[in-house]
């Protein structure tokens, strides 16, 4: 606890830190702590603030679309043309439809979107 203190951070402050350091170890970014955040490329970035990683939203949005195909064929084994579903379950996968249709559209309609 004096480790806390002496830096004046919060519990949940320190578990922040590590898991952004954590991340950023992870994505192989060299960053150095600094006060109320960390600086890399020349850029302090607080802790809480979005890090551009500009090559990272399309590894996160791949294997984000991975899992819903697992989910989804996993999801598709249980199921049998009669199934009883109940109502929010269906509003679920409704919802899951039309989001993935969202995307899709904005991706196909928005020039640069993929850059």
């Amino acid at each position: 606890m004096f480790a806390l203190a002496h830096r004046n951070l919060t519990p949940e402050q320190v578990d922040d830190t590590h898991e952004a350091e954590h991340y950023l170890e992870k994505k192989g970014v060299e960053a150095k702590r600094v006060r109320g955040g960390f600086e890399f490329d020349g850029k302090k970035v607080g802790l809480h603030e979005h890090v551009p990683l500009n090559d990272m939203e399309g590894e996160m949005a791949i294997a984000e679309l991975n899992g819903v195909i697992e989910y989804a064929n996993e999801i598709l084994g249980m199921l049998k043309p009669d199934t009883q579903l109940e109502a929010w379950v269906q509003s679920k996968i409704t919802k899951s439809k039309d989001y993935l249709d969202s995307v899709a559209d904005y991706l196909k309609r928005t020039p640069g979107s993929m850059e």
